[in-house]
């Protein structure tokens, strides 16, 4: 009878065991001592901007398309406004609910870690019981003779004879379907007046006319390395200032409006907006909670002050400072008067307000701001509202205004409202509590590399006493043989 010693198997398992083991607990090390270089690998990865990465194809078009409020401004009692003892009322009409989609095209990279593009707005009318008839009639300020008003203020002598008479063919007010306010257009007889003294005069106006579907003629260059000016914007039409305001308030700095450079600070964030025609700075407010998720909130408290309230914004003043709260963007908007505020003038000054009746500013409704996750700086939620507003104001020697008062007349505001959704705010979560959960992470991979190199240990000290008593056993069966043997 021959007893083997345990071998083989044994041997194999314990090996298996060190290995797992030693794998285990020299990753569990390195994960603990390490973390920060990992994290920052996992998080640099995850935002990664290529070709063919996620955070590429979610900048290059919005899918799916985000929600767009409008609501207009009715001026219910605009026959008085020559009645100085009665102020303009207006209520608000709204909301007009639209499908926004923005997508980049004529897409060019460049070996600078920068990235050329154009862009396409595109605009669809949601029929709905949330959403106002775009037949719905509006009672408002004639945007085209208030314009060629604002022009001619300060012509004299045969220009301005010539104005009045273009003008008087035109109605301060007009009252038009907001199709026609916004995207459609409709004829006004100062157009058809104007094109007879020159070319550069539309068929038609309206707030978007000929906007929707339309190449974007701003050719933007935005950094894309992974470093602290990630997602900023280098130039619009090859130029880093707009010319539009003086010093720097004319820069064009900031994000683009989809990425901020990683391991944002609660300071501020910069956006540059072709809407606002500048660079807008959002402060930071205050920590929030996004679905669990911790984030930094900034406001747009210094957005359209004028240095009124932070001297250094006066280079914003655009010729003449007005009180906080409202900016001038004539320049960049065809020298209209075109001023821009939040809706119902929330956060300006009370000066606003006081020309006018109907408006009703609440913090939940009208406030601008974003949350932005401090570490992948991803936009969370974001609350986007902007109004705008054209100045009424006396001009002497233009028959038409020479009585009407000083007033910042709201013709509509936009309204949108995003949180991302639960899948991605999932994935940004998971991201975001790994540091908190490192160290239980490391030391559970350390303890179970432990408990795989124990057990290679305890199958060490069996199979080697396993062998000596098998050796032991071999022994005592030899002896009992050779006693049994008879002798020769």
């Amino acid at each position: 009878m021959e007893v083997k010693p345990a071998g083989i198997l044994g041997k194999y398992m314990r090996i298996i065991c060190l290995i797992i083991g030693t794998i285990f607990l020299t990753f569990g090390c390195v994960f603990l001592f390490k973390f920060d270089d990992i994290y920052d690998y996992i998080v640099k990865s995850a935002m990664h901007f290529g070709p063919e990465s996620e955070p590429f194809k979610a900048w290059r078009i919005n899918d799916p398309p985000l929600i767009l409020d409008y609501y207009f401004f009715n001026w219910t009692n605009s026959e008085d406004v020559y009645n100085k003892t009665v102020k303009p009322k207006f209520e608000q009409i709204g909301p007009y609910k639209f499908y926004e989609v923005k997508e980049k095209v004529n897409i060019t990279w460049h070996e600078n870690n920068t990235i050329s593009y154009n862009y396409v707005k595109r605009y669809r009318y949601i029929e709905s019981n949330d959403s106002r008839s775009l037949q719905d009639t509006i009672t408002t300020i004639n945007p085209v003779l208030l314009t060629a008003a604002y022009k001619a203020r300060f012509t004299t002598g045969i220009q301005r004879m010539l104005s009045n008479i273009g003008f008087a063919a035109s109605s301060l007010f007009v009252t038009k379907t907001v199709e026609e306010l916004m995207f459609v257009g409709y004829y006004d007889t100062l157009l058809s007046f104007a094109s007879a003294f020159t070319s550069d005069v539309p068929d038609k106006f309206g707030f978007f006319y000929k906007r929707n579907n339309s190449v974007s003629p701003d050719r933007v260059s935005m950094y894309i390395g992974q470093n602290e000016y990630f997602g900023n914007l280098l130039t619009t039409n090859f130029k880093n200032h707009s010319g539009l305001f003086e010093g720097s308030c004319g820069d064009i700095r900031g994000s683009a409006g989809e990425f901020f450079p990683l391991n944002q600070k609660p300071n501020f964030v910069e956006i540059y907006s072709p809407e606002l025609c500048k660079y807008a700075r959002l402060v930071y407010e205050k920590n929030v909670s996004v679905k669990g998720i911790k984030a930094y909130r900034f406001g747009s408290k210094v957005l359209f002050d004028n240095g009124t309230v932070y001297p250094s914004n006066s280079c914003f003043c655009a010729g003449e400072c007005i009180p906080s709260g409202v900016q001038n963007v004539s320049t960049c908007r065809g020298n209209s008067p075109t001023f821009l505020s939040l809706p119902h003038f929330y956060d300006a000054d009370p000066y606003y307000l006081s020309l006018l009746e109907g408006l009703h500013p609440e913090k939940e409704k009208h406030e601008l701001g974003l949350s932005v996750e401090p570490t992948s700086s991803v936009i969370l939620d974001s609350s986007l509202r902007m109004q705008i507003n054209m100045l009424l104001q006396p001009i002497e020697g233009l028959t038409k205004f020479k009585y009407v008062p000083k007033v910042f007349v709201p013709i509509f505001f936009f309204d949108q409202t995003v949180t991302l959704s639960d899948e991605i705010l999932d994935k940004i979560k998971l991201i975001q509590d790994l540091p908190e959960n490192s160290t239980a992470i490391s030391l559970g991979i350390i303890i179970f590399g432990t408990v795989f190199i124990g057990i290679s240990i305890i199958l060490l000290i069996f199979v080697r006493q396993k062998n000596k008593t098998a050796k032991y056993e071999i022994n005592n069966i030899k002896k009992q043989l050779a006693e049994q043997m008879p002798l020769k």
